[in-house]
């Protein structure tokens, strides 16, 4: 069984999980039951075309079902493994580089904690992964497994046979190529009956379309070309050697005016240069660009295969498997060597796309043949692939025809191609699918906390009535009482008026003092009336 790392959390502008459809390819190749899924949430929740027919170069391959899906190992990293970083980064790419660059302790931790339980419970060939991700190395490192780097290769249709990368060093950057290309150079020597292709033959080997198979005799118009790059790529966020795109465009213009650099940008690319820079490319393809110069920089972009392959001076500023083929090192090497190193490159280090997530290759290349084993079983695929019986006789007009196999790989391209294209579009409209129903719940479970609050609102409205109304009968409670207590206060006035009056009545009366009675007068009961 393997183990599948794909790097969580980050989404450059791109949305949480950009490799989701590198999960569903190795799904669709490696199946369930060989293959653990590690990453987070979000890669597990996403929308996708289960029990369905997806193109994978040039097949199509049927996804498992949902029910499959969910039932596989699957281990989902916290998130809050991520919250230092958050506070340490202050934007997606910050956090990219230091995830691709760094070993980030608490994504080791996690990860270590995950592989002890899967080791525990399964036995695991080796962890795919499609970045370099230090974390990931030395958790691995700890139960000795072996980590298979993947990447898109630097050759892809229309122009040339699809390749990919495998590196169990590393890929764009910190790989393997540069000494696995001196050891090739050193055991080449001894083969026996090993004739090397020169490189007329690796070209025609390699191209799909004769455009690129022929060599042109033009001459150059420009001095130089440069060839730009994604901005956020990890190959200029982490492999750049702390150049960017303007600074390679400085490198190129050194001792030249600007009329006499030739500028391509990259189809992804945010940032367009003026032609105060230099002459903003407007070729067919990147075979056409190069051609028209005498010399290539770029920082590390595919576009350096291309130029070695076409026998183009180039210089590769970066870090990159083609590093050490770059001109200034390239022009130190003997015929021999050079010729060897360029066999290396194209024909071992790169591998055919359709070996991409084959269990029965994975495996042969686990158990470490050598490098003339890799490099026949790679020669003897593009020969397959490529069919060098071509169907030579001439049509009507006496012309040579487009080979058959030729054609026949650019109607398999194409509608590979197209059922990629829809592939997407029907992953980008279950996506948004999914986001609208996220949105349709949003807006339910808002309107429904609306409701509680217009609720809420109401009681509360309807008890301050209640408060109002009693504060209202309190205050006619009160104004009766100090109507009351006026009428008390007016009676009382009255009535000190009254005795007032009677008090002053009573002042003028003059009392006489009547004699005391006899005796006599005493004894008789009616005397005094």
């Amino acid at each position: 069984m393997f183990a599948s790392f794909h790097l969580p959390y980050i989404d450059r502008g791109q949305g949480p999980t950009i490799y989701h459809g590198i999960m569903l390819k190795q799904l669709a190749m490696l199946g369930t039951q060989q293959l653990a899924l590690i990453a987070d949430e979000p890669y597990f929740s996403l929308p996708a075309p289960w029990g369905q027919e997806i193109s994978l170069g040039d097949f199509r391959v049927r996804l498992p079902g949902r029910d499959e899906f969910d039932g596989m190992l699957r281990f989902a990293i916290p998130r809050d493994v991520f919250a230092p970083l958050d506070q340490r980064c202050h934007s997606h790419l910050d956090a990219l580089r230091v995830l691709l660059s760094e070993v980030y302790p608490p994504l080791r931790n996690a990860l270590v904690e995950i592989l002890e339980t899967l080791t525990q419970c399964e036995e695991i060939e080796a962890i795919l992964t499609w970045c370099n991700v230090p974390s990931l190395n030395e958790a691995a490192a700890r139960f000795n497994l072996p980590v298979i780097h993947n990447e898109l290769g630097p050759l892809r249709p229309p122009l040339y046979q699809n390749t990919t990368y495998f590196d169990f060093q590393g890929v764009n950057g910190n790989t393997s190529a540069a000494a696995e290309m001196s050891r090739f150079c050193q055991e080449a020597r001894q083969w026996h009956d090993f004739e090397p292709l020169t490189l007329a033959q690796i070209r025609e080997l390699l191209s799909v379309s004769p455009h690129v198979a022929t060599a042109s005799n033009e001459p150059p118009e420009f001095k130089a070309g440069v060839a730009l790059q994604v901005e956020y790529d990890s190959n200029l966020l982490v492999f750049a050697r702390g150049l960017s795109n303007f600074e390679a465009i400085y490198v190129a213009q050194k001792d030249l005016r600007p009329t006499q650099v030739l500028i391509r940008h990259h189809p992804s690319g945010q940032a367009l240069y003026s032609n105060a820079l230099g002459v903003v490319d407007d070729s067919a393809d990147s075979v056409s660009f190069l051609r028209r110069c005498e010399t290539v920089f770029t920082v590390n972009s595919s576009v350096a295969f291309e130029c070695l392959l076409q026998d183009k001076p180039v210089w590769i500023l970066g870090d990159s498997p083609a590093a050490i083929l770059s001109a200034e090192r390239l022009a130190a090497l003997g015929e021999a060597d050079r010729l060897l190193s360029l066999n290396y490159l194209f024909l071992c280090y790169l591998v055919p796309a359709q070996f991409l997530f084959d269990i029965q290759y994975y495996r042969w290349r686990s158990s470490r043949p050598s490098l003339q084993e890799i490099y026949r079983r790679h020669v003897e695929a593009y020969r397959q692939h490529k069919n060098l019986h071509r169907d030579a006789a001439p049509n009507r007009s006496g012309s040579q025809p487009e080979p058959l196999p030729h054609r026949l790989y650019q109607v398999q391209w194409r509608d590979a191609r197209l059922c990629q294209e829809l592939e997407q579009v029907q992953a980008e409209l279950s996506q948004r699918t999914a986001e609208l129903d996220e949105n349709r719940q949003a807006l339910r479970d808002r309107t429904a906390e609306l409701d509680r609050d217009r609720q809420a609102l109401r009681e509360r409205t309807e008890e301050l009535d209640r408060e109002r109304q009693a504060l209202r009968e309190r205050g006619e409670e009160l104004e009766q009482t100090r109507q009351e207590a006026a009428r008390q206060a007016l009676l009382g006035q009255a009535v000190r008026q009254q005795l007032q009056e009677t008090i002053a009545e009573l002042g003028d009366v003059k009392f006489t003092k009547q004699p005391t009675p006899t005796s006599e007068q005493k004894d008789m009961p009616c005397a005094r009336y």
